[in-house]
């Protein structure tokens, strides 16, 4: 009876030393990664695991030890907020210039302006301010454009997108009629010349830059007709040279403007009057 106990205890023993190199046949000395082959998989954990830290035998999900809370932690993402776009509204101001305005935005250091003569075309900046107003003195009549603007922030993540774009141009109407355009004038006399604005209100300025002319406003006759009194300072020596009057509308004068063209000569005129 006593052989039979101690042979069950010598069996006893003989499983438990078992188990003991069981669990303990997986260690050994880590590698510079801070793990070690297991290439009979004693740990259940594959052919290779980790020990790092003096943590239990593991792996490392997608290259992240479990057991370090710096390394399992995703760096926080900062967030960027977008300046609200601006509302667009436009004015055509005495159907000289477009006037542009945007609403203010906050966090905004600058707003860029953009511009273009189809909506789905190819947009051009025309203006970058600080001011929520552009003046855009550049449009030609009867023309129209199309414009668009945004707000610029410190951080260009933070510039807001474009605003809806918005249709807009001028219409002036303004015209001036000539008697003639274009004629000779002989040294010391003076031809009329009668010009007719229609369309406007407007007041008509005339340009010239020489030493052959003289010009002179007449009154208003009864057709409305403004007479142009032209007379010439030139000798016979100028003969053949020609010299420019430039017909504007005093607020207008961008969008609109006639020419007389005259011609100094040294025979009589067949008509010097209109």
């Amino acid at each position: 009876m006593k052989k039979k106990v101690a042979r069950v205890i010598s069996i006893l023993l003989i499983l438990v030393l078992s188990c003991t190199v069981f669990s303990f046949a997986h260690s050994g000395r880590t590698d510079s990664n801070g793990g070690h082959r297991d290439n009979k998989n004693v740990s259940g954990l594959g052919y290779y695991h980790y020990h790092c830290g003096g943590h239990p035998a593991h792996l490392h999900p997608n290259g992240v030890c479990p057991y370090s809370g710096s390394s399992s932690q995703k760096k926080p993402v900062k967030k960027y907020t977008r300046i609200s776009k601006p509302t667009l509204s436009l004015k055509a101001v005495n159907a000289n210039y477009i006037k542009v305005s945007w609403s203010k935005r906050s966090k905004t250091v600058k707003y860029k302006l953009y511009r273009a003569t189809s909506k789905y075309g190819s947009y051009k900046r025309i203006a970058v301010t600080s001011k929520t107003y552009y003046n855009d003195k550049s449009v030609k009549n009867k023309t129209g454009y199309y414009y668009k603007v945004k707000a610029i922030a410190k951080t260009s993540k933070c510039n807001s997108y474009y605003s809806t774009i918005k249709y807009g141009k001028i219409s002036f109407n303004g015209k001036i009629t000539l008697s003639k355009s274009t004629f000779n004038l002989n040294p010391d006399e003076t031809a009329i010349v009668y010009v007719t604005a229609s369309g406007t209100t407007d007041q008509i300025t005339a340009y010239y830059d020489d030493d052959y002319l003289d010009i002179e406003w007449g009154e208003k006759d009864s057709s409305g007709r403004l007479p142009l009194y032209i007379y010439s300072f030139a000798n016979a020596d100028d003969a053949g040279t020609k010299t420019k009057i430039t017909l504007k509308f005093r607020n207008h004068q961008r969008l609109y403007q006639k020419t007389l063209t005259i011609q100094l000569t040294n025979t009589a005129a067949a008509d010097p009057a209109a």
